[in-house]
């Protein structure tokens, strides 16, 4: 079969122009890659600043139970934002503080009470420490803020012995 040259030159210029097709897929493709890399980013930095926290509130919770019942606010609030690389975190620390505490079931209650005397339980008094933590991560993509909460916090309670 007898084919005209022109017809050869438009076959050849396709043939040429199709190794081409890969990068134009991959430019179509990329943004939606780049955003779910984005995203599992987020996700992961997100679950790691929710880890530090808890290690944070863990340093302060260990460190007010080894001072004991002289411990003070300040002392915990150091140890905790020394214990993380996070930053801005809001420590509070709440005590030490008498509480009486009520046990119904699987809960306990702490009840504020003045350090004398004995509970309405029946049982003793003791001093306690709530440290709490909290921390807002910032995104890489705005759209994390839209979908989750990106406000994180850890909270514990340690009785002074």
């Amino acid at each position: 079969m007898n084919v005209p040259g022109w017809l050869r030159r438009v076959t050849g210029i396709l043939r040429r122009q199709r190794r081409a097709v890969a990068a134009v897929e991959f430019a179509i493709i990329a943004p939606a890659l780049l955003l779910m890399l984005g995203g599992l980013v987020d996700t992961g930095m997100l679950e790691w600043s929710r880890m530090q926290l808890a290690s944070a509130v863990s340093t302060g919770v260990r460190y007010a139970m080894l001072a004991g019942p002289t411990v003070t606010s300040a002392a915990v609030t150091t140890a905790v934002t020394g214990a993380t690389t996070l930053t801005p975190i809001t420590p509070t620390v709440t005590g030490p503080v008498c509480y009486c505490s009520l046990h119904s079931g699987t809960n306990t209650t702490l009840l504020p009470l003045p350090c004398t005397g004995t509970c309405t339980s029946g049982s003793s008094f003791g001093k306690y420490v709530v440290v709490t933590v909290s921390y807002t991560y910032p995104p890489i993509l705005p759209l994390l803020s839209t979908i989750a909460s990106t406000s994180r916090s850890a909270s514990a309670t340690v009785r002074l012995q």
